[in-house]
């Protein structure tokens, strides 16, 4: 029976052995954990290994390599952000309150996993995966301000684009704070609504001149 099988109660004489996903939920969590805690160079496979209590060659066959499950880490931090920030979102009606939670949420998140966070934006330039993790995190916030935006705001294309840059300014805004503190939470939030609110009505005023 391999790793994939899972023994049902009463089939062994000992508890019963849990099955592939679950495992592999387990080492996940403590890959988060460490990862979140310290740079991903300063973490070992030995150490994901030590700390789930098995050999390291079993996360080899869940994950392939310490960048594999990495990456898993990454991935289901970044559907456990989308969830709370999608939720967040939906409590308010108006747009830029709509806006201000989901950057709470989002905030709230990142609070949790600093390392990992700064980890993430930093290994997006050189990894494939990586980078199509944070991409996704990135379409989702500005999907999410194009669909909120009053249907009198026209749609032209420097509204798009001051969208888009002020996602930078955002990840920008983050990074420092997460070093450097000088706001607290809700009102990094309220600035980076603000700034937005304020880049799309210089955005109208320049379509207007297309």
């Amino acid at each position: 029976m391999n790793e994939n099988q899972e023994i049902t109660e009463g089939e062994s004489d000992g508890p019963p052995r849990k099955g592939a996903a679950e495992r592999r939920a387990e080492f996940t969590d403590i890959a988060i954990r460490l990862f979140s805690e310290r740079p991903y160079g300063k973490v070992s496979i030995d150490e994901i290994a030590a700390e789930a209590g098995v050999a390291k060659g079993l996360l080899y066959y869940y994950f392939g390599d310490k960048q594999g499950l990495y990456v898993a880490g990454l991935q289901r931090l970044a559907r456990e952000m989308q969830t709370q920030i999608v939720a967040a979102s939906e409590s308010a009606t108006a747009p830029l309150e709509r806006l201000t939670l989901a950057l709470d949420a989002h905030l709230a998140f990142i609070e949790q996993y600093p390392e990992g966070y700064r980890e993430l934006l930093s290994s997006a330039m050189s990894d494939p995966e990586v980078r199509a993790i944070t991409e996704g995190e990135r379409m989702t916030l500005l999907e999410m301000v194009l669909a909120g935006l009053p249907p009198e705001v026209p749609r032209g294309p420097a509204v798009t684009l001051a969208v888009k840059g002020w996602r930078s300014f955002v990840e920008g805004a983050e990074l420092a704070w997460l070093a450097d503190g000088g706001l607290d939470r809700a009102r990094l939030s309220e600035l980076c609504s603000r700034v937005l609110y304020g880049a799309i009505l210089a955005a109208i005023e320049v379509d207007k001149k297309s």
